[in-house]
C-alpha cells in the first residue's frame, strides 16, 4: 500500500560522542566540522551533531572498526512489547553478558554497550526506564557518560545507577552529587542489582523460588 513505509527518524551525536569514538579530542571533531571533513548541522545554540550514518561512513572510509551497536539499527519485532528497558553500559563484555541474562530471566528487556559514547544514540534510538553504568570505562567514563545524558531532553529524567570497585567514604557522596540515582559495588551483588532495578523501574519484585 503505498504510503505505508515509515522512515526511522535520524540519529545525531554529540561532538564529545563523536570524539569518543574516533579516539581524538572533541577539538578535532570541532575542526573536522568547520573543515567539512565529517558533515554536521548545527544546532540553534551553535553546536554541531553528526548523524549516526554519517559518522559510521566517516569510520568505514578511514579504517576504524564500527563498534556493533552503530553497525546496524535492530529490528523491532514486538517481542518487548511491554516490558521494562534496561540499557548496560560497561566496558567488560562477560559482566554485559551475565547483566543481560539476568535481567532478561527475570523479564526485563535489555540493551547492552561496551562504549560510553554510544549512550545519548542509544537512548535516542529506544528510551529505557534504567540504565546501569559502568564508572571506569576507556573515552568517557561513568561522570562524562551521566553529564551527556543529562543535557538531552530525552533522557535527563532516566534513573542511573553506577557500578564501581572505587572505596572510600567519599565515593556515596561524589556520586550523589554527580546526579547518579543509585549505586551498587563491585564485585556485583546481582541480587542487589536487580533488587535497584526494579525500585528504580517501578517494576514488581521478581518471584523467587
Amino acid at each position: 500500500m503505498r504510503g505505508s513505509h515509515v522512515e526511522k527518524p535520524t540519529r545525531y551525536l554529540t561532538s564529545v560522542e563523536v570524539a569518543a569514538a574516533c579516539g581524538v579530542s572533541p577539538r578535532t571533531v570541532t575542526n573536522w566540522i568547520r573543515d567539512g571533513v565529517i558533515r554536521a548541522h548545527r544546532t540553534v545554540g551553535g553546536h554541531g551533531r553528526v548523524a549516526v550514518e554519517e559518522l559510521r561512513r566517516f569510520l568505514v572510509a578511514r579504517g576504524i572498526p564500527v563498534p556493533a551497536e552503530l553497525a546496524s539499527d535492530p529490528v523491532e519485532d514486538g517481542s518487548d512489547e511491554g516490558k521494562k528497558r534496561v540499557l548496560c553500559i560497561d566496558d567488560d563484555e562477560a559482566f554485559l553478558e551475565v547483566v543481560r541474562e539476568l535481567l532478561t530471566a527475570n523479564g526485563y528487556a535489555v540493551e547492552t554497550a561496551r562504549q560510553g559514547f554510544l549512550a545519548g544514540y542509544l537512548v535516542g534510538r529506544r528510551v529505557p526506564d534504567v540504565i546501569v553504568l559502568d564508572l571506569v570505562m576507556p573515552g568517557l567514563d561513568g561522570y562524562e557518560v551521566l553529564a551527556l545524558l543529562r543535557e538531552r531532553e530525552e533522557s535527563k529524567s532516566i534513573p542511573v545507577v553506577a557500578c564501581t570497585s572505587l572505596r572510600g567514604p567519599d565515593v556515596e557522596s561524589r556520586l550523589k552529587k554527580a546526579g547518579f540515582d543509585a549505586f551498587v559495588k563491585k564485585p556485583i551483588d546481582f541480587k542487589v542489582l536487580l533488587r535497584t532495578v526494579e525500585t528504580l523501574s517501578g517494576a514488581a519484585p521478581a518471584a523467587t523460588g
